[in-house]
């Protein structure tokens, strides 16, 4: 794993869009439905913006996600193996 990786881990809002996809490939972006995330305090309208202008972007650019904007639908990209055992310890963690 690089700094790159660990730069996209390194945001909590990027590591949960990760997380998820550990289970759930595909997902819905999170911008465009509400199927977007359980974490409802910060599915405002901002948080939104902030997760299709910057974050999903920049998970991209890493080839950790493939995001495909017209249908709302973001996956595995080819460097998410990479990332999982990081990603694994991360979920551990969270979900105490």
């Amino acid at each position: 794993m690089n700094d790159t990786t660990y730069e996209a881990l390194a945001n909590e809002r990027r590591r949960e869009v990760l997380i998820d996809l550990l289970d759930e490939n595909p997902r819905s972006d999170g911008v465009a439905g509400p199927t977007a995330t359980s974490r409802d305090e910060r599915d405002t309208e901002p948080a939104g913006v902030e997760l299709y202008h910057v974050h999903l972007p920049k998970l991209e650019s890493y080839g950790l996600i493939e995001w495909h904007r017209d249908s709302s639908e973001i996956v595995k990209g080819p460097r998410f193996e990479e990332a999982r055992p990081v990603l694994e310890l991360a979920a551990e963690y969270a979900n105490g």
